[in-house]
């Protein structure tokens, strides 16, 4: 599956999550899970590889003997995003990474799961990675982000910052380059 295939299905399967789900992270996760299932099951099994989701799936720490033979770079710590899509065991095929965040965002955790994201794409190979953030507007990600500019150095400029303020309302996304270099203007 390609990273744009994946998040075509992604988007629309955010589109189908009903507003009585976005109470809380958990919740809304498990059901994206279900909607992301019911879209992928024919992709997934068709892939020319042995793709998985996982929810919370911990990656590991690979030695640097172990990584380098699979392709990757070791990670610094144990890193357990809230859905991964991948070939589970291998450093092949390692589509996509994905956290969610359900209501505050503070500049500590919004930040580890940035870098969290980061390290998913340049020391897993991971082709596509998304951070989720429910009940809130682009915009307000954005301005936190202006604010804190000096906080979010070295974060992937590729990584899809994507926000649904609830069911009814659209679906705002776009990459963490671009919102890193907008000032207070845009």
């Amino acid at each position: 599956m390609e990273p744009e295939e994946f998040l075509e299905h992604f988007r629309a399967a955010i589109g189908e999550v009903e507003q009585q789900y976005y109470v809380g992270e958990r919740t809304f996760c498990y059901e994206l899970y279900h909607q992301l299932r019911i879209r992928t099951d024919e992709a997934i099994r068709n892939a020319p590889a042995n793709l998985v989701f996982h929810t919370e799936n911990t990656k590991r720490v690979l030695g640097r003997d172990e990584a380098q033979a699979m392709g990757l770079a070791p990670l610094r710590k144990r890193r357990s995003p809230d859905l991964i899509l991948h070939e589970y065991g291998t450093g092949d095929f390692q589509i996509a990474a994905v956290e969610v965040k359900a209501r505050g965002v503070y500049w500590k955790p919004f930040r580890n799961d940035l870098v969290k994201l980061t390290e998913m794409i340049e020391a897993l190979n991971f082709r596509v990675a998304v951070f989720l953030c429910i009940n809130r507007e682009l915009t307000s990600l954005r301005r936190f982000i202006i604010r804190n500019r000096e906080r979010f150095n070295n974060i992937s400029a590729q990584i899809v910052i994507m926000a649904k303020n609830g069911a009814d309302q659209p679906l705002e996304y776009t990459d963490f380059g671009n919102l890193h270099r907008e000032n207070d203007e845009d």
